[in-house]
């Protein structure tokens, strides 16, 4: 096909427009390439900025949740020991720790840690003195709190010798104790055991300040100066049985031996103190006048020596005597009866006027009213209180 010089420009033209717009298409196309490949690049910086800023936000928070673990730890074992961290001052160690966490680098999180755990080794350094404080001051409290309610040895002897000294000076009466009684008792027909208990020694002695109180203000010091003072020793054991014993062999003094353990103390010191004030009538009127004055008041034809139920208050009636005891001879007799009068404190039906046993007391009071000075028939003594006249 043949085509003008027209028709020939008209093609030209066209084809050119047809390149053109080709090569614009291709410019556009890599131009769109180029940018979507820029912006994927920067997707990707972006991605990966954000993975490192994630990872290095959840290091520093790993960083400050370990943190707060080691300050728990240390409040959780310190604090129940005297407060060592208090709870204030652990929230505040967090809040400053936060801060410090999150405008700091690796550094200063390794410098934080470093003087975490020399606050550590701070806090069980003082975790230790306190326990040892607490220790200290709780053995302190035990021995002053034991001191309070337990005098001391030596504290209770200096007030045990306090109080037999006060005895020895009010009523002329001598106490001893422990080895005290070596060399000044040895008669072989008693056998006693030492007592070295100073709680036990102090409420005899304040019972044998009772009794004694309850004679007349010079009795024992009468005795004393015109025959023989009384020394009461303290002891744990008689031969494995006795309450008391009376002993007037040594040349100046009488000895009373008495268990500190008996169930009536007080009764069996005034029963012995009968046996010595008896040891002092006889030596006055004799022990011959002191029997027969009480054979006088026992039934027709009884001897003593048999210690058996009759003629024995709550056995018979009437009765003679207060205990079968009683009428193993008249020592016995009437020193159950004056202890009776002594330590009783309410009256017996046994003492009425005519009754044997009331007839006997009489004979008794009137005898100490008889030969000590002392002793006043204008003053009702203690052991005259149930007497019937």
């Amino acid at each position: 096909m043949k085509f003008n010089k027209k028709e020939k420009i008209f093609l030209v033209l066209i084809s050119f427009l047809i390149i053109v717009i080709i090569g614009k298409c291709t410019i556009l196309n890599k131009s769109d390439e180029k940018h979507n490949s820029y912006s994927i690049k920067n997707d990707k910086k972006d991605l990966k900025n954000t993975s490192n800023s994630n990872s290095s936000n959840e290091k520093k928070y790993d960083t400050e949740d370990n943190k707060k673990e080691e300050i728990t730890d240390i409040q959780d074992n310190n604090t129940n020991e005297n407060d060592i961290v208090s709870v204030n001052d652990v929230n505040n160690k967090d809040d400053k720790q936060n801060n410090i966490v999150k405008n700091s680098d690796k550094k200063e999180n390794k410098n934080s840690n470093g003087k975490i755990d020399d606050n550590k080794k701070n806090v069980d350094s003082n975790k230790e003195t306190n326990d040892n404080n607490k220790n200290t001051n709780s053995g302190k409290e035990n021995n002053n709190q034991n001191n309070e309610n337990i005098p001391s040895q030596s504290s209770q002897e200096i007030t045990n010798n306090q109080l037999r000294n006060e005895i020895k000076n009010k009523y002329g009466v001598s106490v001893g104790y422990k080895d005290e009684i070596d060399g000044n008792y040895v008669n072989s027909y008693a056998t006693p055991t030492k007592q070295y208990d100073d709680a036990k020694i102090y409420q005899s002695l304040v019972s044998i300040n009772n009794a004694l109180n309850k004679y007349p203000s010079s009795f024992f010091y009468e005795i004393k100066n015109k025959w023989k003072q009384l020394t009461i020793y303290l002891v744990e054991n008689i031969n494995n049985y006795a309450a008391g014993l009376t002993d007037n062999k040594n040349y100046n003094t009488v000895i009373i031996l008495i268990n500190t353990d008996g169930l009536l103390f007080e009764s069996t010191l005034h029963h012995e103190i009968m046996h010595y004030i008896d040891c002092y009538l006889a030596n006055i009127v004799g022990a011959t006048e002191l029997e027969n004055s009480m054979n006088q008041l026992n039934p027709d034809g009884f001897a003593y020596g048999n210690q058996d139920n009759e003629y024995v208050y709550y056995f018979s009636n009437p009765a003679y005597f207060l205990s079968s005891y009683s009428k193993s001879n008249y020592k016995e007799d009437r020193a159950v009866i004056f202890a009776d009068m002594m330590f009783r404190s309410l009256k017996k039906d046994y003492y009425t006027n005519g009754n044997p046993i009331n007839e006997k007391a009489k004979l008794i009071s009137k005898q100490l009213d008889s030969y000590f000075d002392c002793v006043s028939s204008s003053v009702t003594e203690t052991w005259e209180r149930f007497i019937e006249w």
